[in-house]
């Protein structure tokens, strides 16, 4: 009797390191919790005090976790080693108690997914980085990095996440859509390249004229205005200056460019050097046409970008609403079925050979 079915308990491990694994939580935690899940969640990757708007997860729990750390918009092998501690996290593994829960989902989260994977629970894996296992669009990988990104945060079953499914069974991107649509300031863009220092970002574009920057970042503590150049620190103001700017320059990730191009804004996104994931997320956005690209941060780039009509606007689907019922009311049968479902109602990418 379906009355009669125990809740399902899960343990949802989400990286923090980037701000779009916790954006995709924010849709598909509460979706899990509409269908009758008891979820509990765990964040790694970043302090608890540098997180935003977290109040949809209740009670939760921060680790140190793994991070990469970065230098003038490069990975930097030196500080990551540096900086990540191995031991610590071995132990928060070791001794993650993971014996009451049904299910763990890791976004990309590895202490979760090795606890799940070492004590023998069932584990899930969602998101972005999972669609590299298949063959899809991808750059600066080698035998190695491919390896390592695959050995992060392992899952019994795992789901990528993509603009396209590129003829595998990944799934569209997960994401909190606005309600309505604000009405546009053609001189308002928003700027987000978090990993860039501020000072290079300002030089950039302190001579580009006609146009309001909204440039956050986690560098600015106190918003101050230099003119036409708008520094923000992060908050949910940032969400609300997204819905009615006109253009989005950011770094290659994945849930900002989504949100961007379902909104039908100009895109222009600059992957982060040494960074496989990031350097085939720009691949990919080429490939598609679904916004613009730049090696660096070049002002005759973005001058030339901001003289470009308004994108397409690409239609997704609520596939978070999708997979928590598949997870919870379905019991995991048939991905497949729900995969091609979701893809049939995916509107703007139709014109597409790929």
């Amino acid at each position: 009797m379906d009355q009669m079915k125990k809740t399902m308990k899960i343990l949802y491990g989400v990286q923090a390191t980037g701000q779009g694994h916790i954006t995709r939580a924010r849709v598909l935690g509460p979706a899990l919790q509409r269908y009758g899940a008891d979820v509990d969640f765990l964040f790694s990757g970043r302090k608890r005090e540098d997180m935003y708007g977290m109040e949809p997860f209740g009670e939760f729990e921060v680790r140190r976790g793994l991070t990469f750390y970065f230098n003038h918009g490069q990975v930097s092998p030196f500080l990551t080693v540096k900086y990540n501690n191995c031991f610590e996290l071995l132990r928060d593994v070791l001794t993650l108690d993971v014996s009451q829960y049904d299910l763990v989902i890791t976004d990309y989260e590895p202490i979760t997914a090795w606890a799940a994977k070492i004590k023998r629970v069932p584990s899930l894996g969602i998101g972005h980085q999972y669609a590299f296992r298949h063959d899809i669009p991808r750059t600066g990988f080698n035998i190695a990095s491919l390896a390592a990104m695959n050995w992060l945060a392992p899952a019994k079953e795992s789901f990528g996440i993509h603009w396209h499914h590129f003829d595998h069974p990944v799934i569209p991107p997960m994401f909190d859509p606005p309600s309505h649509q604000k009405d546009i300031d053609p001189r308002k863009i928003v700027v987000y390249l978090n990993f860039e220092d501020v000072a290079d970002i300002r030089k950039m574009l302190d001579a580009v004229e006609g146009f309001d920057f909204y440039i956050y970042s986690s560098q600015v503590r106190i918003p101050s205005d230099e003119g036409a150049l708008k520094f923000r620190p992060l908050s949910n103001k940032f969400k609300e200056d997204i819905e009615d700017c006109a253009g989005v320059i950011c770094g290659a990730g994945f849930e900002l460019p989504t949100e961007t191009m379902h909104m039908g804004k100009k895109l222009l996104v600059k992957a982060m050097d040494r960074q496989p994931e990031q350097l085939s997320n720009a691949l990919a956005i080429k490939l598609l046409g679904i916004g613009d690209v730049m090696s660096s941060l070049d002002r005759a780039v973005v001058r030339a970008w901001l003289t470009k009509p308004q994108a397409q606007r690409v239609v997704y689907p609520d596939a978070a609403d999708a997979f928590a019922r598949w997870i919870v009311k379905e019991d995991r049968a048939n991905p497949e079925a729900m995969i091609k479902n979701l893809w049939s109602r995916v509107d703007g990418l139709h014109h597409l050979s790929i």
